[in-house]
């Protein structure tokens, strides 16, 4: 397995404690339901860190694509969901490139949970 994607993990699980401080502690006036999601992306990112972490030590070919399933979901699930909701007052100005960016960000957002299930799958018939 390579170590970058054990080193991807960490970096992860430190990115997703500086968003979280982020989100507590700047007034996002963005709503319950945006802030909900937020708060879940950085929950299923720093699970997948981990779990991200903790399947680079194991060995097998489907370990290794489990876990490049898991880093990519990881980005597209949790990267979209924050871009989405950081990005919101920006889209509500009517700016062309922000709604765009938005609209893509909330498409990718169901591509990042199929490619997380996908990873689970796989280390789920990976054998133990």
């Amino acid at each position: 397995m390579s170590p970058s994607l054990y080193q991807f993990g960490a970096l992860s699980t430190a990115t997703c404690i500086a968003i979280n401080a982020y989100g507590a502690h700047t007034n996002l006036h963005k709503g319950h339901a945006n802030i909900l999601s937020f708060n879940r992306a950085a929950q299923y990112q720093m699970v997948h860190s981990l779990a991200l972490m903790y399947i680079t030590t194991l060995p097998g070919p489907r370990n290794d694509l489990a876990a490049y399933l898991l880093a990519i979901g990881m980005v597209l699930f949790s990267g979209s969901i924050y871009l989405r909701v950081i990005c919101a007052p920006e889209v509500s100005s009517n700016n062309e490139i922000g709604e765009n960016l938005f609209g893509l960000a909330a498409a990718v957002t169901p591509l990042g949970i199929v490619t997380l299930m996908g990873g689970w799958v796989l280390l789920a018939f990976s054998g133990p």
